[in-house]
Protein backbone atom coordinates (compact mmCIF):
# COMPACT_ATOMS: atom_id res chain seq x y z
CA UNK A 1 0.00 0.00 0.00
CA UNK A 2 1.79 3.52 -0.96
CA UNK A 3 1.49 6.61 1.32
CA UNK A 4 -1.02 7.79 -1.39
CA UNK A 5 -3.57 5.04 -0.41
CA UNK A 6 -2.95 5.49 3.04
CA UNK A 7 -3.65 9.30 2.58
CA UNK A 8 -7.17 10.44 3.33
CA UNK A 9 -7.57 14.08 1.61
CA UNK A 10 -10.66 16.37 2.93
CA UNK A 11 -13.34 17.04 0.47
CA UNK A 12 -11.61 20.20 -1.75
CA UNK A 13 -13.37 23.29 -0.66
CA UNK A 14 -13.30 26.22 -2.74
CA UNK A 15 -13.25 28.54 0.42
CA UNK A 16 -10.33 26.73 1.84
CA UNK A 17 -7.22 28.98 1.30
CA UNK A 18 -4.35 27.62 -0.56
CA UNK A 19 -1.66 26.47 1.58
CA UNK A 20 2.04 26.07 0.58
CA UNK A 21 4.37 23.73 2.43
CA UNK A 22 7.95 24.31 1.67
CA UNK A 23 10.46 21.37 3.29
CA UNK A 24 14.52 23.01 2.54
CA UNK A 25 16.77 20.00 2.31
CA UNK A 26 20.47 19.86 2.46
CA UNK A 27 21.32 16.30 2.22
CA UNK A 28 19.94 14.32 4.93
CA UNK A 29 17.23 12.02 2.94
CA UNK A 30 15.82 9.57 5.47
CA UNK A 31 14.64 12.44 7.41
CA UNK A 32 13.48 14.40 4.75
CA UNK A 33 11.30 11.19 3.72
CA UNK A 34 9.84 10.75 6.76
CA UNK A 35 8.92 14.71 6.75
CA UNK A 36 7.20 14.21 3.31
CA UNK A 37 5.78 11.14 3.93
CA UNK A 38 4.02 12.93 6.88
CA UNK A 39 3.38 15.42 4.73
CA UNK A 40 1.76 14.04 1.81
CA UNK A 41 -0.55 12.25 4.48
CA UNK A 42 -2.24 15.85 5.68
CA UNK A 43 -6.25 16.28 5.28
CA UNK A 44 -6.10 19.21 4.17
CA UNK A 45 -7.86 19.67 0.52
CA UNK A 46 -5.65 22.50 -0.77
CA UNK A 47 -2.14 21.89 -0.09
CA UNK A 48 0.74 22.36 -2.04
CA UNK A 49 4.12 20.52 -1.38
CA UNK A 50 7.88 22.20 -2.50
CA UNK A 51 10.72 20.82 -1.86
CA UNK A 52 13.78 22.50 -1.82
CA UNK A 53 16.91 20.49 -3.20
CA UNK A 54 19.36 23.30 -1.32
CA UNK A 55 22.53 21.88 -3.23
CA UNK A 56 22.33 18.50 -1.43
CA UNK A 57 24.24 15.59 -3.01
CA UNK A 58 23.33 13.26 -6.02
CA UNK A 59 22.75 10.54 -3.98
CA UNK A 60 20.31 12.51 -1.88
CA UNK A 61 18.83 13.87 -4.31
CA UNK A 62 18.16 10.22 -6.27
CA UNK A 63 16.85 8.97 -2.71
CA UNK A 64 14.43 11.53 -2.56
CA UNK A 65 13.49 11.62 -6.03
CA UNK A 66 12.82 7.64 -5.73
CA UNK A 67 10.72 7.55 -2.70
CA UNK A 68 8.21 9.92 -3.97
CA UNK A 69 8.03 7.97 -7.50
CA UNK A 70 7.39 4.78 -5.53
CA UNK A 71 4.49 6.18 -3.42
CA UNK A 72 3.08 7.32 -6.75
CA UNK A 73 2.87 10.60 -6.12
CA UNK A 74 1.46 12.52 -8.63
CA UNK A 75 2.70 15.62 -10.97
CA UNK A 76 6.81 15.40 -9.55
CA UNK A 77 7.30 18.34 -11.54
CA UNK A 78 11.10 19.55 -10.96
CA UNK A 79 12.70 22.99 -12.09
CA UNK A 80 16.20 23.98 -11.52
CA UNK A 81 16.95 27.61 -9.97
CA UNK A 82 19.61 30.12 -11.70
CA UNK A 83 20.00 33.52 -10.64
CA UNK A 84 20.85 36.65 -13.20
CA UNK A 85 22.72 39.47 -13.03
CA UNK A 86 19.68 41.25 -11.16
CA UNK A 87 19.15 38.58 -8.36
CA UNK A 88 15.87 37.82 -9.87
CA UNK A 89 15.49 33.94 -10.22
CA UNK A 90 14.76 31.98 -12.86
CA UNK A 91 13.23 28.54 -12.71
CA UNK A 92 13.57 26.14 -15.55
CA UNK A 93 12.28 22.30 -16.04
CA UNK A 94 14.26 20.00 -15.42
CA UNK A 95 15.05 17.08 -18.13
CA UNK A 96 13.93 14.54 -15.96
CA UNK A 97 10.41 16.23 -15.36
CA UNK A 98 8.00 13.80 -13.80
CA UNK A 99 5.11 15.18 -15.63
CA UNK A 100 3.67 16.62 -18.76
CA UNK A 101 4.89 19.89 -20.39
CA UNK A 102 0.78 21.36 -20.34
CA UNK A 103 0.55 20.03 -15.89
CA UNK A 104 -1.79 22.50 -14.74
CA UNK A 105 -0.72 23.34 -11.47
CA UNK A 106 -4.31 24.06 -9.81
CA UNK A 107 -5.47 20.89 -9.51
CA UNK A 108 -5.35 18.84 -5.89
CA UNK A 109 -3.22 16.42 -7.94
CA UNK A 110 -0.45 18.04 -8.37
CA UNK A 111 1.50 16.89 -4.59
CA UNK A 112 5.31 17.91 -4.72
CA UNK A 113 7.24 20.66 -6.94
CA UNK A 114 10.74 19.69 -7.07
CA UNK A 115 12.94 22.78 -6.98
CA UNK A 116 16.64 22.35 -7.03
CA UNK A 117 19.47 25.14 -6.94
CA UNK A 118 22.87 24.02 -7.54
CA UNK A 119 24.43 25.60 -4.32
CA UNK A 120 23.49 25.71 0.00
CA UNK A 121 22.18 29.20 -0.40
CA UNK A 122 21.95 28.82 3.44
CA UNK A 123 18.20 28.30 5.12
CA UNK A 124 17.12 31.77 5.22
CA UNK A 125 18.32 31.76 0.49
CA UNK A 126 16.67 28.02 0.75
CA UNK A 127 13.38 29.58 2.16
CA UNK A 128 13.17 32.48 0.04
CA UNK A 129 13.90 30.43 -3.23
CA UNK A 130 11.16 28.02 -2.07
CA UNK A 131 9.01 31.31 -1.11
CA UNK A 132 9.60 33.06 -4.70
CA UNK A 133 8.71 30.12 -6.61
CA UNK A 134 5.48 29.54 -4.80
CA UNK A 135 4.66 32.95 -5.21
CA UNK A 136 5.45 32.94 -9.06
CA UNK A 137 3.92 29.54 -9.56
CA UNK A 138 0.46 29.46 -6.74
CA UNK A 139 -1.82 31.72 -5.53
CA UNK A 140 -1.26 30.78 -1.42
CA UNK A 141 -2.51 32.62 1.28
CA UNK A 142 -0.21 31.21 3.55
CA UNK A 143 2.71 29.36 3.67
CA UNK A 144 3.83 26.74 5.93
CA UNK A 145 7.80 26.57 6.43
CA UNK A 146 9.15 23.19 7.34
CA UNK A 147 12.15 21.96 8.33
CA UNK A 148 13.26 18.78 6.83
CA UNK A 149 13.72 16.78 10.19
CA UNK A 150 10.08 17.50 11.26
CA UNK A 151 7.06 14.97 10.81
CA UNK A 152 3.36 16.06 11.81
CA UNK A 153 0.12 14.81 12.41
CA UNK A 154 -2.17 14.00 10.24
CA UNK A 155 -4.85 17.04 10.72
CA UNK A 156 -2.10 19.49 11.90
CA UNK A 157 -2.30 21.87 8.93
CA UNK A 158 -6.10 21.78 9.28
CA UNK A 159 -5.84 22.59 12.62
CA UNK A 160 -3.19 25.63 12.08
CA UNK A 161 -5.26 26.93 9.26
CA UNK A 162 -8.85 27.47 10.70
CA UNK A 163 -6.63 28.82 14.02
CA UNK A 164 -4.98 31.43 12.17
CA UNK A 165 -7.97 32.15 10.31
CA UNK A 166 -9.93 32.96 13.73
CA UNK A 167 -7.06 35.42 14.78
CA UNK A 168 -6.07 38.06 11.95
CA UNK A 169 -3.63 40.06 13.92
CA UNK A 170 -1.63 36.70 14.10
CA UNK A 171 0.94 37.26 11.17
CA UNK A 172 2.86 33.63 12.24
CA UNK A 173 2.49 31.10 14.64
CA UNK A 174 3.92 27.75 15.67
CA UNK A 175 1.87 24.65 16.82
CA UNK A 176 2.87 22.00 19.75
CA UNK A 177 6.08 20.98 18.96
CA UNK A 178 7.04 17.28 20.70
CA UNK A 179 11.08 17.68 21.05
CA UNK A 180 13.31 14.81 20.71
CA UNK A 181 16.32 16.42 21.35
CA UNK A 182 18.03 19.13 23.44
CA UNK A 183 17.21 21.61 21.59
CA UNK A 184 14.84 23.45 23.72
CA UNK A 185 17.51 23.78 26.66
CA UNK A 186 19.54 26.50 25.38
CA UNK A 187 17.49 27.88 22.18
CA UNK A 188 15.15 30.90 23.88
CA UNK A 189 12.59 30.57 21.08
CA UNK A 190 11.66 26.74 21.82
CA UNK A 191 10.64 27.82 25.40
CA UNK A 192 7.04 27.74 24.51
CA UNK A 193 4.43 28.52 27.40
CA UNK A 194 2.05 25.90 28.29
CA UNK A 195 -1.94 27.62 27.06
CA UNK A 196 -4.82 26.58 25.55
CA UNK A 197 -5.17 29.92 23.84
CA UNK A 198 -2.63 31.69 21.52
CA UNK A 199 0.69 32.79 22.98
CA UNK A 200 2.91 36.13 22.02
CA UNK A 201 6.12 34.61 22.01
CA UNK A 202 9.02 34.11 19.48
CA UNK A 203 8.12 30.31 17.86
CA UNK A 204 10.54 27.37 17.21
CA UNK A 205 11.73 27.93 13.40
CA UNK A 206 11.61 23.95 12.44
CA UNK A 207 8.02 24.24 11.64
CA UNK A 208 5.45 27.67 11.55
CA UNK A 209 2.30 28.89 9.74
CA UNK A 210 2.66 32.75 8.10
CA UNK A 211 0.46 34.37 6.16
CA UNK A 212 1.76 35.18 2.71
CA UNK A 213 0.73 38.41 2.54
CA UNK A 214 2.88 38.95 5.68
CA UNK A 215 5.74 37.05 4.36
CA UNK A 216 5.37 39.84 1.18
CA UNK A 217 5.53 42.53 3.31
CA UNK A 218 8.90 42.08 4.75
CA UNK A 219 10.57 41.01 1.95
CA UNK A 220 11.17 37.31 3.50
CA UNK A 221 14.27 36.34 5.57
CA UNK A 222 16.99 38.69 5.60
CA UNK A 223 19.85 36.25 3.66
CA UNK A 224 22.64 37.72 5.73
CA UNK A 225 21.89 34.90 8.29
CA UNK A 226 23.16 32.22 6.60
CA UNK A 227 21.68 30.10 9.37
CA UNK A 228 20.89 30.21 13.42
CA UNK A 229 18.50 33.29 14.08
CA UNK A 230 17.30 34.48 10.47
CA UNK A 231 13.82 33.06 11.65
CA UNK A 232 14.24 35.29 15.19
CA UNK A 233 15.14 38.12 13.32
CA UNK A 234 11.77 37.87 10.73
CA UNK A 235 9.71 37.44 13.80
CA UNK A 236 11.40 40.98 14.91
CA UNK A 237 10.27 42.12 11.44
CA UNK A 238 6.68 40.94 11.26
CA UNK A 239 5.96 42.68 14.85
CA UNK A 240 7.48 46.12 13.53
CA UNK A 241 4.96 45.51 10.69
CA UNK A 242 2.09 45.13 13.30
CA UNK A 243 1.61 41.42 13.08
CA UNK A 244 1.56 39.07 16.26
CA UNK A 245 3.95 36.30 16.43
CA UNK A 246 2.70 33.25 18.35
CA UNK A 247 3.11 30.18 19.40
CA UNK A 248 -0.65 28.40 19.14
CA UNK A 249 -1.67 25.62 20.79
CA UNK A 250 -2.67 22.72 18.85
CA UNK A 251 -3.82 18.97 19.37
CA UNK A 252 -2.33 17.84 16.53
CA UNK A 253 1.81 17.78 17.07
CA UNK A 254 5.14 17.74 14.92
CA UNK A 255 7.81 15.85 16.06
CA UNK A 256 11.35 17.48 15.95
CA UNK A 257 13.26 14.19 15.20
CA UNK A 258 17.02 15.26 15.44
CA UNK A 259 17.30 19.15 15.64
CA UNK A 260 21.46 20.44 15.65
CA UNK A 261 22.19 21.23 19.16
CA UNK A 262 24.85 23.21 20.23
CA UNK A 263 26.92 20.49 21.98
CA UNK A 264 26.94 18.64 18.39
CA UNK A 265 27.34 21.63 15.87
CA UNK A 266 30.74 20.80 13.57
CA UNK A 267 33.17 23.89 13.35
CA UNK A 268 31.17 25.51 10.37
CA UNK A 269 28.00 25.61 11.77
CA UNK A 270 29.66 27.12 14.98
CA UNK A 271 31.28 29.44 13.11
CA UNK A 272 27.65 30.61 11.72
CA UNK A 273 26.58 30.55 15.20
CA UNK A 274 28.70 33.09 16.46
CA UNK A 275 28.19 34.77 13.14
CA UNK A 276 24.42 35.43 13.54
CA UNK A 277 24.29 36.04 17.13
CA UNK A 278 26.36 38.87 16.72
CA UNK A 279 24.35 40.27 13.68
CA UNK A 280 21.66 39.49 15.59
CA UNK A 281 22.78 42.28 18.39
CA UNK A 282 23.92 44.58 15.82
CA UNK A 283 20.52 44.31 14.20
CA UNK A 284 17.72 44.29 16.58
CA UNK A 285 20.51 45.45 19.54
CA UNK A 286 19.31 42.35 21.79
CA UNK A 287 21.72 41.09 24.04
CA UNK A 288 19.73 38.01 24.40
CA UNK A 289 21.58 36.18 21.90
CA UNK A 290 24.84 37.38 22.39
CA UNK A 291 24.10 35.65 26.02
CA UNK A 292 22.94 32.43 24.27
CA UNK A 293 26.60 32.65 22.10
CA UNK A 294 28.62 32.45 25.94
CA UNK A 295 26.08 29.97 26.92
CA UNK A 296 27.08 27.73 23.71
CA UNK A 297 30.58 28.28 24.24
CA UNK A 298 30.41 27.31 27.65
CA UNK A 299 28.43 23.94 26.91
CA UNK A 300 31.23 23.13 24.40
CA UNK A 301 34.32 23.32 26.97
CA UNK A 302 32.45 22.12 30.24
CA UNK A 303 30.90 19.44 28.32
CA UNK A 304 32.55 18.48 25.28
CA UNK A 305 36.23 20.10 25.57
CA UNK A 306 36.04 21.04 22.26
CA UNK A 307 38.01 24.01 21.97
CA UNK A 308 37.78 24.48 18.12
CA UNK A 309 34.41 24.51 18.02
CA UNK A 310 34.78 27.80 20.69
CA UNK A 311 37.21 29.35 18.29
CA UNK A 312 35.08 28.94 15.21
CA UNK A 313 32.86 30.56 17.17
CA UNK A 314 34.63 33.70 18.04
CA UNK A 315 35.86 34.14 14.42
CA UNK A 316 32.07 33.82 13.55
CA UNK A 317 31.81 36.41 16.31
CA UNK A 318 34.36 38.73 14.94
CA UNK A 319 33.38 37.95 11.50
CA UNK A 320 29.67 39.09 12.09
CA UNK A 321 30.74 42.27 14.02
CA UNK A 322 32.79 43.61 11.40
CA UNK A 323 29.72 42.43 8.65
Amino acid sequence: MTTRDKASRLPRSDASPEVCVIVLFWDNPRETVKCLDSLIRQDYPKLKIVVVNNGSDPYSVKTVTDWLESNEVRQMISFEANENIASSVIFTRSEDVCASEDAAFDTPDDEVVVVSSSFNRGYAGGMNLGVTFCLQTFRPEYFILANNDTAADVCLVSELVSKIEDEPEIGAAGPTIDWTSEVSRLHPSSRVKKSTTPVDQNIPGCFFIVRAGALRAIDGFDEDFFIFFEETDMFDRLRKRGYRVAYMPTRARVEHLSSMTVSTIGDKSAFHLGRSSMLYWRKQHSLVFSKFLVSAMIDHLIRKHNIRSIQAMIKGAVNGLRH
